[in-house]
């Protein structure tokens, strides 16, 4: 996002562990038809616009941003005004504690930095760096005079088909350096997998927050499909209102519920740029009854 000021205040000391991250806090599309798919997540999916925001050095539309909770949103940048990066899954953003703390330890890791914690045109705490295969990952820590602090309970549409961002996937040929980046240096538990695939390197699943968030990393080349994933109560009733919706015959394929010996349920639905969005439910079970690998981790007491 555009920086508007920096803040002052900066943590000091060591930090012997990672600073906490909470979970994830949106994910961010590059959209060559940016109205399209700013209408495919509104009216089909049916979030609701918190904002709009221009580059404030030469009013350039920038992005929108659609709430899915008062802690989550999916961004939809216009792709001729932004920097080209892996694939069309943009930004994946996490939702972090202490913005300043975050930065210094990324600086003793040896990521470039910048010299104060910057806030956003949303007047939230954000800073970026690339994982090894080149996404943008996003720190953002929401302050009590941003918008998502300012803007909660509002802009949450009732048929919106989602509350909640379960994880993003990315792909990676640098296996190594890619769960070092996660493993390690964010400190995120690696959770087993309980599906892979046929063939190949099955994906790895790291932790993100204690809300049962996940970022999964596929090895495969850059442009396999990107994707995310949208927890929803019921998919027959997610599957009845994405099929009344107005703009449903404007999508043009079928909505089916997948499944197989190595999925769970789900719904496999694509933008106008090709990401895939999937719809999971919480603690769903595959065919063979064993858990999904979806399902949040067991909480205990």
């Amino acid at each position: 996002m555009i920086v508007a000021q920096a803040l002052g205040v900066e943590s000091t000391g060591a930090t012997p562990v990672p600073p906490r991250v909470l979970g994830l806090s949106h994910v961010a599309v590059k959209a060559t038809d940016y109205e399209g798919s700013v209408a495919f997540y509104r009216d089909f999916l049916g979030f609701a616009e918190q904002g709009r925001l221009f580059d404030l050095k030469n009013g350039r539309r920038q992005l929108v941003f659609l709430k899915i909770s008062d802690t989550q949103s999916i961004e939809v940048f216009d792709a001729a005004n932004v920097t080209q990066v892996a694939g069309n899954l943009y930004q994946i953003a996490l939702q972090i504690e202490d913005a300043a703390a975050m930065r210094l330890h990324l600086l003793k890791h040896g990521f470039k930095m910048p010299p104060k914690v910057p806030l956003g045109q949303m007047l939230n705490a954000n800073f970026m760096v690339r994982d090894p295969n080149d996404y943008i990952i996003e720190m953002v820590q929401y302050l009590p005079e941003g918008r998502m602090v300012l803007d909660r309970g509002k802009f949450l549409s009732a048929t919106r088909i989602s509350d909640r961002l379960v994880a993003a996937g990315v792909a990676t040929t640098k296996l190594p350096e890619t769960l070092r980046f996660y493993g390690e240096i964010f400190g995120f538990p690696q959770d087993p997998m309980r599906v892979g695939r046929a063939a190949g390197e099955p994906p790895r699943r790291f932790r993100v927050g204690a809300n049962g968030d996940y970022v999964d990393v596929l090895v495969a080349p850059k442009d396999e499909t990107p994707f995310f994933r949208l927890e929803v109560r019921d998919l027959d009733q997610a599957r009845a209102q994405l099929e009344r919706s107005p703009y449903f015959p404007t999508y043009g394929r079928p909505v089916a519920i997948r499944s197989g010996p190595l999925l769970p349920r789900a719904i496999h639905l694509w933008d106008p740029e090709g990401i895939r969005v999937e719809l999971v439910e919480p603690e769903t079970a595959t065919p063979s009854g064993s858990p999904s690998p979806y399902a949040p981790p067991t909480r205990t007491r």
